[in-house]
Formats: structure tokens, C-alpha cells, sequence
């Protein structure tokens, strides 16, 4: 299963609490929206449904020996 979390960072509250992460995406200048997997931004900008979909099967799918 798949949990999703929506951060609206306009809001004063998620500022605060996410400043790290305004602070990236203006040093990096990174467009938003971001999409992030286990922590880690993987989408920046226009993002693709499809694209989400395909990077979680990906961490699901089993590594090779």
C-alpha cells in the first residue's frame, strides 16, 4: 500500500515546519509542485500521474542478485 501526503506550503504553518524544504527549492530553484518517495524529491514541475505511478513500481519492484 501507498500512502500520499498533499503539503500545501502557502500556508504559515507548513513553512515553518518544511523551512528546509523552501530553502532547497530556492536554492536549487526548483518548480513546483514537488513530488517526493520515501523523503527524497524524485518530480519537480510539471508533474505526470503516470510518471508517480511508474517511480513507486519501480521502488516496489525486486532488486536483482
Amino acid at each position: 500500500a501507498v500512502t500520499t501526503e498533499f503539503l500545501d506550503l502557502s500556508l504559515a504553518e507548513n513553512r515553518q515546519q518544511y523551512a528546509t524544504v523552501l530553502e532547497a527549492i530556492e536554492q536549487h530553484n526548483l518548480p513546483l509542485p514537488l513530488v517526493a518517495i520515501d523523503g527524497e524529491v524524485k518530480m519537480a514541475g510539471g508533474v505526470d500521474y503516470y510518471a508517480i505511478v511508474a517511480a513507486i513500481d519501480a521502488l516496489a519492484a525486486p532488486v536483482a542478485a
